[in-house]
């Protein structure tokens, strides 16, 4: 009995093993981003005096946005730099969008509002609108700077002197944010935490950040450009055929030997992402489709990863604490203590790596014992999304469906001719 029973408990412990070995280097990259990629919040100390700031125009696209488009407003119109105009792009807009802007911004003279009536059929609409915005805008043309926000974010008072700041330090073509999101539904709670564990995963911020041979990868919900770099890039017309303009953007940047950065945003910049399930699951393939630059076997193998690192693995990690635990009180031997050891390490570099993803997204590090049904369920929709690309089912994103994913071309891959 006390063979079988030990012989069970050194299964368990190597099972448990693998979870030390993953997420200790995990730990230590974590670590290393923590080290090397500063949070948003430090560029407010970087940021020029008033007098030298560059100028900067914030262009937000919007379409049919009365749900949202009070915070952006309010949010820009508190901000603290000296030096900022704002233009709205209403994309074919039917609701009370634009009447909202008005009632916000109560006539300030710093705000524009530009009605988009068609979108060219090569074009999705989000990334049409931003392309008008910065072509009709007054403030768009007088600005150094060009920043290009989500109609469904908020931003903090310090939020442009903070990343033109950190623009300036680092001497950046572009700064991105990676947004706090909002956790009021249930997969906000339980998928989102591990779906951005599992982007940050595929494109860590110390190797986004390094000045050679980075990652390329950035937030479409907040990138800072300087419009030189922007417009040597050819602007949006670079990055018209992307499911992801942000990624192909990070992609045009890397081909034609730009410098970029994403950040942290900490309390700098919120957003408020998908509004059902059925959105969220739609939004995150799109993301994870361009992730895995379009290719179905690296989004299953991406879900199988999925399932064994947050799933199994943590899973045989419980199991082996709770048998060491039987085993102590029960049978104890030098196994037993072996294995409770290598079960409690296991599942304290875990926690840490998943409760600090969970932290920085403002959740409650307690959810992060509720991850393996948010990785599971992640897991589906990475599935889904490769199902999609084989069959050609078509995405639609901005009012455009994109087909023959997986025969295209990367959008700004290849540097500008």
């Amino acid at each position: 009995m006390d063979v079988a029973f030990n012989m069970a408990m050194a299964v368990l412990a190597a099972l448990a093993i693998p979870t030390i070995v993953y997420f200790g280097v995990g730990v230590t990259r974590v670590w290393r981003a923590l080290r090397s990629v500063p949070p948003a919040r430090a560029g407010v100390a970087w940021a020029p005096p008033d007098e030298e700031a560059p100028s900067v125009c914030v262009i937000v696209p919007a379409h049919n946005e009365e749900r949202v488009i009070e915070h952006v407003v309010s949010s820009i119109l508190r901000q603290n730099y000296p030096k900022w105009r704002a233009v709205f792009a209403l994309d074919r807009c039917t609701d009370r969008t634009k009447e909202i802007i008005r009632e916000v911004s109560g006539g300030d003279s710093r705000i524009e509002i530009i009605e988009i009536d068609a979108c060219p059929e090569d074009w999705a609409g989000k990334t049409n609108a931003l392309r008008v915005g910065v072509r009709d805008s007054d403030g768009a043309a007088a600005s150094e700077l060009l920043l290009f926000v989500d109609a469904d974010t908020d931003l903090h008072p310090d939020c442009i002197r903070a990343t033109v700041g950190l623009m300036l330090k680092r001497e950046l073509d572009l700064v991105s944010l990676l947004s706090t999101l909002s956790r009021e539904r249930w997969y906000e709670k339980i998928v989102q935490p591990v779906a951005v564990l599992e982007l940050m995963r595929q494109h860590p911020l110390h190797r986004v950040n390094r000045t050679h041979k980075p990652a390329s990868f950035a937030n479409g919900q907040f990138m800072l450009f300087r419009r030189a770099s922007y417009e040597a890039l050819g602007g949006h017309e670079r990055v018209k055929e992307a499911l992801l303009e942000d990624l192909a953007f990070a992609r045009a940047l890397k081909a034609d030997g730009g410098r970029w950065g994403v950040f942290i945003a900490g309390q700098m910049l919120r957003c408020r992402m998908y509004g059902d399930w059925g959105a969220f699951r739609r939004g995150w393939k799109r993301i994870f489709i361009e992730s895995s630059r379009r290719r179905p076997r690296k989004l299953r193998t991406f879900g199988m990863q999925i399932g064994l690192e947050y799933v199994v693995m943590p899973l045989a990690t419980f199991a082996a604490v709770g048998a060491g635990l039987l085993g102590v009180f029960t049978m104890p031997s030098a196994v037993v203590w072996a294995t409770l050891g290598i079960g409690v390490t296991g599942l304290i570099l875990w926690f840490l790596v998943a409760a600090t993803i969970y932290a920085s997204q403002g959740a409650s590090v307690l959810w992060t014992f509720a991850s393996p049904i948010g990785a599971w369920l992640l897991g589906m929709v990475l599935w889904e999304a490769a199902r999609d690309l084989e069959e050609n089912r078509g995405l639609s994103w901005g009012g455009r469906v994109y087909t023959n994913l997986m025969d295209q071309p990367l959008p700004g891959a290849a540097p500008r001719a």
